[in-house]
């Protein structure tokens, strides 16, 4: 049985391809669960005007998805996740599609809980990276259901 956790991460990327276009301009309101002070973890990927790719809080946030998603008309995408403790990762299978070009990625999310909130959520380009930092044995591993 999945936990509240890895149900609320599912709900999010479920609702992912209603709430799109508004991430993209910046208009949808990030809070709960996110927490306020969440650290948003970003650096494996070179965004342009992203510096370092740590963001912070809400507002860090709405750049980062602004910044993630203005280089794409459309963004679609395939996932299984996996919890170990606190941590739910999501393994992501990702299509990119701009005007004239379409840009497969896979890679991985963790996102961690504390009291209900994501505190912190970090993108791996690597997805047995992201299977390493969340301490899930990829091979065996059963994805929540």
């Amino acid at each position: 049985m999945p936990s509240q956790n890895a149900d609320l991460v599912r709900r999010m990327f479920e609702t992912f391809p209603d709430l799109q276009q508004r991430l993209k301009e910046g208009t949808l309101p990030i809070g709960p669960p996110m927490s306020k002070d969440i650290v948003w973890d970003a650096s494996d990927i070179r965004l342009p005007d992203a510096g370092d790719g740590m963001f912070r809080g809400h507002g860090g946030v709405r750049r980062f998805w602004m910044a993630w998603l203005s280089a794409w008309d459309d963004v679609s995408f395939d996932f299984e996740l996996y919890e170990a403790g606190d941590t739910v990762l999501a393994a992501i299978d990702q299509q990119n599609k701009g005007s004239e070009i379409a840009v497969p990625l896979r890679y991985a999310q963790t996102w961690t809980f504390e009291a209900g909130e994501v505190v912190h959520w970090k993108l791996y380009m690597d997805q047995a990276a992201g299977f390493e930092a969340a301490g899930i044995e990829r091979q065996g591993a059963d994805p929540a259901p």
